[in-house]
């Protein structure tokens, strides 16, 4: 079921009831109740409210009765349990986490988990809050409208404004609660949302060169050597690097097994480089963390003043961060010519659209490499 929202004036359809209409200006509003009373292979219907109804939340409480109608009518066996539609979003959203903690259980470091547990449960927390107190069954296309508009106004902590990618996340986070709700409590919530447009930030990605002159930096830092070797040479990302134990490196097999985001496996191939800073190293035992913190005993945290240090002493200039080796290796990779296919596999990437991202990476390189050649032939005819 739906709630259509149209302008009393003009008839043209409206995406939200804040504000007067584009077309007319005016302010009066016409609800329409779009549904199937027999489910989506049934016929189609559309009830038109009173014209008394002028606001969203009236229309809602009408759709709620009729959505409780047709279930009762359908599953007679079923009690008309109002106390689960009348549960609100902050009320659900424990009970949500609880049982996602538990589904979502795997063999990723407890740190790794703690931390996405935490970060889905703090992003909820903060949609609800935008939202007010709202019941789960009236979280719709509309509220999601609102939601976009209201959070696009509102800044980040380090005062920047919050973008599009971060709106589409937490609403992304929200459909999958809305999920939970459908499918372990029975309230019939499914909103259709529009996600805002966004463009990718194409990655950063260092020179082969560049990357040769930090290595031959690190190697007065043997940890740190083996550490970013790790980033560069397997395509490994930071956390997937910070939490290698010693029985992930297989030397007979010339493999090193990490485990990635959803608690998966995933096998890179070990190179003479690496083999060799990795033997600089003292070796502990075989479920001991490599890189570990000699302050915290702990996996190492983001090694930012290591890098800094590093690309200083290699005479860099510009801002390294340990995700660039990843964007470098896949960069180089594609601009060697190795197919797609086998740098999505390197990389762990589940969708191959997101490898294709350095394809435009490659393009801005030869179109760089090529200008100069262009402009001398140019000049030449001339």
């Amino acid at each position: 079921m739906a709630i259509i929202i149209k302008c009393k004036s003009c008839k043209a359809r409206r995406k939200t009831d804040v504000g007067p209409c584009l077309s007319c200006g005016s302010a009066e509003l016409r609800f329409i109740l779009d549904y199937w009373p027999d489910g989506r292979k049934g016929k189609r219907c559309q009830r038109y409210l009173d014209d008394a109804i002028q606001t969203l939340g009236d229309a809602r409480e009408i759709d709620k009765e009729t959505k409780l109608a047709i279930r009762e009518r359908r599953q007679p066996e079923l009690t008309r349990d109002i106390s689960q539609y009348s549960a609100t979003i902050d009320e659900l959203i424990p009970e949500y986490m609880e049982d996602y903690r538990l589904q979502h259980r795997s063999n990723v470091h407890p740190d790794r988990q703690k931390k996405s547990f935490r970060e889905r449960e703090q992003t909820l927390n903060i949609v609800s809050r935008i939202i007010g107190p709202m019941a789960v069954i009236h979280f719709d296309k509309h509220t999601a409208i609102k939601y976009q508009l209201t959070r696009s106004k509102q800044k980040t902590s380090k005062g920047t404004d919050v973008k599009n990618r971060t709106i589409n996340k937490e609403l992304t986070y929200m459909l999958s609660f809305c999920t939970w709700c459908r499918k372990k409590k029975g309230i019939d919530v499914k909103p259709e949302i529009d996600m805002l447009p966004y463009d990718r930030p194409k990655p950063v990605v260092l020179s082969p060169a560049e990357v040769e002159k930090f290595m031959k930096a690190a190697k007065k830092e043997p940890f740190y050597l083996a550490f970013f070797l790790c980033c560069y040479t397997l395509g490994f990302r930071l956390s997937e690097v910070k939490y290698l134990r010693w029985c992930d490196i297989d030397r007979e097999n010339k493999t090193v097994r990490a485990v990635q985001k959803g608690g998966s496996d995933k096998i890179g191939a070990l190179n003479k480089w690496l083999a060799q800073a990795l033997k600089k190293l003292k070796k502990g035992n075989p479920d001991d963390y490599i890189f570990l913190s000699k302050r915290t005993g702990r996996p190492i945290a983001y090694p930012r003043a290591a890098v800094y240090r590093i690309a200083k002493s290699a005479g860099l200039k510009r801002r390294i961060g340990p995700h660039m080796f990843r964007h470098s290796i896949a960069t180089h990779m594609l601009a060697a010519g190795k197919n797609l296919r086998t740098i999505q596999i390197m990389l762990g990437h589940e969708d191959i659209e997101t490898t294709q991202l350095y394809t435009h990476v490659v393009t801005d390189d030869i179109r760089n490499a090529t200008k100069d050649m262009f402009d001398q032939m140019q000049r030449a005819s001339r």
